[in-house]
């Protein structure tokens, strides 16, 4: 006799599903070290070029995509021309802010702090440079294209 799941079981095993595919073909989260050389907290302006698609929900489940930001106004001591960034579902649905321009202070990713953004789904190379996760309360749409 074969047993009827909850949906809810079938959600939650769909969605496992769906991570450990993303998981085995994802560029990886580089995460910052105290002793690299890049900031720790960085205050940007900046247009975000490329975001990572993640599913419309919030709220059931954490979701994170990444957005690469070419920056307009940046640190002194961050002295590249784009910062790839984690953000979390609760600032709205990255996919609609591709060519906006965006103000955000942001802090560099640890293996400690990452946890917070819950399931991050990543399609961006930052080619060796360092995450960065958008801080609470601190992101702001400027303008549109």
């Amino acid at each position: 006799m074969i047993k009827r799941l909850k949906p809810s079981l079938l959600v939650l095993a769909f969605l496992l599903c769906q991570n450990v595919i993303l998981a085995q073909s994802s560029p990886p989260i580089i995460y910052g070290q105290s002793d690299d050389g890049f900031p720790r907290t960085i205050k940007l302006v900046g247009v975000v070029e490329e975001i990572s698609q993640v599913p419309d929900a919030c709220g059931t489940s954490r979701w994170s995509g990444t957005m690469k930001i070419k920056l307009n106004e940046g640190s002194r001591k961050y002295k590249r021309e784009y910062l790839y960034v984690v953000a979390p579902c609760s600032i709205g649905r990255i996919q609609d802010y591709r060519e906006f321009v965006v103000e955000m202070t942001v802090s560099k990713l640890s293996a400690n702090s990452v946890s917070k953004y819950g399931n991050i789904i990543n399609t961006l190379d930052s080619e060796g440079l360092p995450f960065y996760g958008v801080l609470r309360n601190r992101f702001r749409i400027l303008g549109g294209p």
